[in-house]
């Protein structure tokens, strides 16, 4: 802009002044890291059943993966079941509301 007409340039005209970048697209298979394979999975299991039955046959870092296999089912189960509770409660919920509803059309509240 001129000298004493409050220019400035592009200064505050459009998107209040900031440059917005768009964001690149990223590469899709890394967005969440490696999917387990037949074959790993396979090892797992193999490795919860020699876990289970003789932990002492394992190495160190054996068990310590064993353990931490375990620990995570245990956490899924919990959140499984969690989420099949909170659908139940949900579900009771609604139903009592639709009875209430019924109710108060039929004018018995």
């Amino acid at each position: 802009g001129e000298k004493g007409k409050g220019g400035g340039g592009d200064k505050g005209k459009g998107n209040g002044g900031t440059i917005r970048k768009t964001r690149e697209p990223g590469d899709a298979s890394k967005a969440w890291g490696e999917v387990a394979t037949a074959e790993r999975l396979e090892e797992n299991k193999n490795l919860r059943e020699r876990f289970a039955s003789s932990p002492e046959s394992l190495t160190e870092d054996e068990r310590a993966r064993a353990k931490a296999l375990l620990e995570r089912d245990a956490r899924k189960r919990a959140k499984r079941e969690d989420k099949i509770k909170q659908k139940e409660e949900r579900r009771e919920r609604t139903l009592k509301a639709r009875a209430n509803r019924k109710r108060a059309r039929a004018g018995q509240i």
